[in-house]
């Protein structure tokens, strides 16, 4: 949440520079950078919808499963949006393969 919070007041901040006629050479790497920060939080969000539905999937078989799994490694992305990207892919992985041997 504090990511897409961050992003939306960047975003605000670069709306207010463009109308203050800021010269698109001296924003360009921020745009670069709102565009990438935005496409890892749509992974981000793309990724919790999938396992939600995993998990609904999940709960509503009658089979318990089989024991406890080891999570994976949340891996190591840049900053803490990088780390989300990395931590709901892991997560992502993990509810498909439990799903496919339940």
């Amino acid at each position: 949440m504090r990511s897409a919070r961050d992003l939306e007041q960047r975003r605000q901040h670069l709306d207010a520079d463009e109308a203050a006629g800021t010269p698109e050479s001296v924003l360009h790497a921020t745009h670069e950078e709102v565009a990438s920060a935005r496409a890892e939080l749509n992974h981000v969000e793309s990724n919790l919808r999938e396992i939600r539905r995993l998990a609904r999937e999940l709960d509503a078989r009658s089979t318990p499963p089989a024991g406890p799994g080891a999570l994976p490694a949340l891996g190591t992305g840049t900053g803490l949006t990088g780390q989300a990207v990395a931590g709901t892919d892991a997560l992502l992985a993990q509810s498909r393969a439990l799903r496919d041997v339940l």
